[in-house]
């Protein structure tokens, strides 16, 4: 059995990560493999390679298993990569608590047997094809959702627009005809904007559970128009898109983009979208 899956195997005993690919051919199974023998490397290897899956040791020369871990979910480059913990000391409750709170999704105990790696390793690496199929499906969701949403409120500022003329036609006499008119428009701009956010964020949320939180991390002195601004480009939307979902005119998302840039301290040679998408 073959695959396109990549596997990076860290222990400071050479023989380990060797005789468990030895297993894993001897199976049948011709994944690619990685090997190091210490946390520098076995980060740089994360980072360079982009393996689905790492077998890493707790106890390594210099940075150990655990501290590699929380590099690992530390950077979004590598912080979806699914770890399984290997120890033969770090074995107690407290010692697998510690690990699952840094990210681990597995932890086998040495001295290895076959059968369970290889079992756990197969576990892992569904799981890993199960996540990317379904956060695909998600992004396509998303963004069919934003285009539908700014179809639709392409259509309601239009609709806005005819009431607007229609109020023009009629005389200042006639003021219980406009106090209907300029209520159909302030309604239907009200529940559009909530309806239309509302239905984007919770999408958005789905898809992108931790960009929020990383944002203001990072910058917590943004404003609520601003996180909103910031989801939007997280997209890689267009000002005119933004600008049909917001019910606000392009020359104002421009505006705000160069205030959240400023905001962000980013240069003229920092690009705002590639920014937002790595956090």
């Amino acid at each position: 059995m073959t695959g396109d899956y990549k596997i990076l195997i860290t222990d400071d005993d050479p023989k380990i990560p060797s005789a468990i690919v030895e297993n894993f051919e001897r199976q049948g199974y011709h994944y690619c493999f990685y090997q190091s023998l210490d946390g520098e490397t076995a980060l740089r290897l994360a980072r360079e390679k982009q393996p689905d899956l790492i077998l890493i040791d707790w106890e390594l020369p210099g940075i150990s298993g655990l501290e590699v871990v929380r590099s690992l979910k530390n950077d979004k480059q590598t912080r979806d990569i699914l770890v399984i913990m290997i120890t033969g000391v770090m074995t107690s409750v407290d010692h697998l608590q510690t690990a699952f709170d840094a990210g681990v999704v597995d932890f086998i105990r040495k001295p290895l047997e076959p059968a369970e790696v290889i079992a756990r390793v197969r576990s892992m690496l569904m799981l890993s094809k199960a996540y990317s199929k379904n956060l695909e499906l998600k992004n396509q969701e998303l963004m069919n959702t934003t285009m539908r949403l700014t179809k639709n409120n392409e259509f309601h500022i239009k609709l806005v627009e005819k009431l607007k003329d229609l109020d023009q036609q009629i005389s200042e006499e006639n003021a219980s005809g406009k106090q209907i008119i300029s209520s159909m428009i302030h309604e239907i701009n009200l529940n559009t904007k909530d309806e239309s956010w509302e239905q984007f964020e919770l999408y958005f949320k789905q898809t992108h559970p931790d960009f929020i939180d990383h944002l203001l991390d990072k910058y917590p002195d943004l404003t609520p128009a601003e996180i909103k601004l910031s989801t939007f480009l997280k997209l890689n939307l267009r000002t005119k898109d933004i600008a049909a979902i917001t019910f606000q005119e392009p020359h104002s998302i421009r505006i705000a983009r160069s205030r959240l840039r400023k905001k962000m301290g980013l240069t003229r040679n920092d690009n705002l979208v590639t920014h937002l998408m790595s956090l």
